[in-house]
């Protein structure tokens, strides 16, 4: 046998082991990465507008309950808006990731503060908490920290965004 020939035989294995196992690790890093959103029940209308704004900006969006939290708890990708204490608007799921200071920081009326968690419940995961009281506090503080998650968050999924999305919701 040639050395051309020999040298076919040796690169064609490592091909294919490249092929196969690029193409295993595509689909596994696609397969299941979705931005996970809690939506309290006193809060689906107030939410519609931001989450319509994540669906067009092309971020993977699933919505889950406040009682469906815990199945979806080891998502990498979470994202809570909420008032501490108050069961309508994740207070049980803020209670379940922020700290005691954090709770005690965000519960009097008019504070608001949004926190970046990492390795909460598994490793590797990253939650984001928009947390205050009232609602409209952690609402606001979402609206006004635009910029520094838009960008973050955009990493995550590999979104390209536009200089619109980054103006409005």
């Amino acid at each position: 046998m040639n050395k051309r020939c020999a040298l076919k035989f040796l690169m064609l294995p490592l091909f294919l082991a490249a092929f196969v196992l690029g193409s295993v690790s595509i689909s596994q890093a696609g397969s299941g990465d979705k931005l996970i959103i809690v939506v309290g029940d006193g809060q689906k209308e107030a939410l519609k507008g931001w989450i319509s704004f994540l669906k067009e900006s092309e971020f993977p969006v699933k919505e889950i309950t406040t009682a469906e939290f815990d199945a979806y708890k080891k998502s990498p990708y979470i994202v809570v808006n909420g008032v501490p204490g108050d069961a309508q608007n994740n207070g049980s799921v803020l209670k379940k990731i922020l700290t005691a200071d954090e709770l005690k920081k965000v519960s009097g009326p008019g504070n608001r503060e949004y926190f970046i968690k990492d390795d909460v419940f598994t490793a590797g995961q990253t939650i984001v908490a928009f947390a205050g009281s009232p609602y409209s506090s952690a609402e606001g503080i979402r609206k006004n920290t635009k910029s520094d998650w838009l960008v973050m968050m955009s990493g995550w999924f590999d979104i390209e965004l536009s200089p619109q999305a980054m103006y409005g919701y």
